[in-house]
C-alpha cells in the first residue's frame, strides 16, 4: 500500500493506450458503422465529452460520445463517476459492444497490449503488428479520487502514476 499527497505538484497520472492483435473477423468498416451507433466521428478533437483516438488503416479518427447517449442504461452497473472515465468507455463501448472482446479476453490479455507511449501505440499499428489502436486521455487526480471516495476501485490499467513510487522491501520492527 502506498499513501500520498494528492495535491503534490507534479503528481500525475500517464495514460495506458490500448492496442488490438490477432482479433478475429476484425473489420475497421464494420468497426466504424457499430461505433457511430454512440460516437460521433471527427478529423480532430475537441474537449468537453468523452473522447477517444483511433488509428487504424493508416488514419486517425477522434470518437466522441454522442451528448444524447443514456450511459446509466447502457452501464447500470456503474456508478456514474466510473461512466465517466474514458477507459470504462473504450472497454464497455467499443471493445464489448463494437468489437464482441469480453471483460475475461481483456483480463486474460487475449488480444490486448498496452502502451505507454502513443507513438509505439501508432508505430504497432502501421508496422503491421496489430489491428488499431486507441489513444486514450490520462485519468485525472480528481477521477480517482472520487471513486475511491464512492468506495470503488479503478479499472485495470488507468492508473500509471508519475513519478514512480521507489520499489522494494521495507521492514521496520515495532519493539
Amino acid at each position: 500500500m502506498t499513501f500520498f499527497n494528492m495535491h503534490s505538484p507534479g503528481l500525475t497520472i500517464l495514460p495506458t493506450h490500448r492496442v488490438l492483435s490477432n482479433v478475429p473477423g476484425f473489420d475497421s468498416k464494420t468497426f466504424f458503422n457499430k461505433a457511430a451507433e454512440l460516437f460521433e466521428m471527427s478529423e480532430s478533437s475537441t474537449s468537453g465529452r468523452v473522447t477517444i483516438g483511433v488509428f487504424v488503416d493508416g488514419r486517425f479518427v477522434f470518437l466522441r460520445l454522442k451528448p444524447s447517449l443514456d450511459l446509466q442504461a447502457l452501464m447500470p452497473d456503474l456508478s456514474e463517476k466510473q461512466r465517466a472515465l474514458d477507459v470504462v468507455i473504450l472497454h464497455r463501448l467499443l471493445l464489448e459492444s463494437c468489437l464482441g472482446i469480453t471483460e475475461d479476453a481483456v483480463k486474460k490479455e487475449s488480444y490486448i497490449t498496452y502502451y505507454r507511449e502513443r507513438d509505439a501505440a501508432l508505430k504497432a499499428v502501421r508496422d503491421g503488428k496489430a489491428q488499431i489502436a486507441f489513444v486514450l486521455n490520462p485519468t485525472r487526480l480528481d477521477q480517482l479520487r472520487d471513486i475511491a471516495f464512492e468506495g470503488n476501485v479503478m479499472p485495470q490499467k488507468s492508473t500509471d502514476f508519475y513519478p514512480k513510487v521507489l520499489s522494494g522491501l521495507c521492514m521496520y520492527s515495532l519493539e
